[in-house]
């Protein structure tokens, strides 16, 4: 897992970068013994591991952009659109790398958060920064939970404990 550093933070902008720390290890649990093949299976009609891996990734690209920091998510639209069997899909090591390098930069901003620019609203969204902060950890996890179902749902290991 990633470890951060948080300077200069505010006690609140310490705990958001805490909490995505945490979700850093589920995401990678749940790649563990996933191969790309598998990571295409639905089972079921519901989104794959490799759509679910991919969105959470486009979110904090998502997050960072919209608090402040500009970078261009790889994937643009791919993940916001339902899945197609004719899309082109990234494997899971380059979702990975791209999980890494917007997690790096997304929680060293953070981190670096006081609660002055955690109150502040967004131009044109009305929403504070800490409140948006806040709902996108919770879709993170919401995302990344399905991915012990759709595990098991297709014959591997439950996650594990990180």
């Amino acid at each position: 897992m990633m470890e951060q550093q948080t300077m200069n933070a505010s006690k609140t902008a310490e705990a958001y970068v805490s909490l995505f720390q945490m979700q850093n290890g589920i995401f990678e649990n749940a790649m563990n013994g996933i191969d790309d093949q598998i990571a295409l299976q639905r089972p079921g009609n519901v989104n794959h591991i490799n759509w679910l891996l991919g969105h959470v990734t486009t979110c904090r690209f998502m997050l960072a952009n919209q608090i402040g920091l500009k970078i261009e998510d790889p994937y643009g639209k791919l993940y916001f659109s339902a899945i197609s069997d004719e899309a082109k899909y990234p494997n899971l090591e380059t979702i990975s790398k791209n999980w890494d390098t917007i997690t790096s930069k997304l929680l060293d901003f953070i981190g670096n958060l006081n609660e002055i620019d955690l109150e502040r609203e967004i131009p044109g969204n009305g929403v504070e920064i800490k409140n948006l902060i806040a709902f996108f950890s919770y879709h993170e996890a919401y995302h990344l939970g399905p991915i012990g179902y759709a595990r098991k749902l297709l014959g591997l290991t439950p996650m594990q404990p990180y």
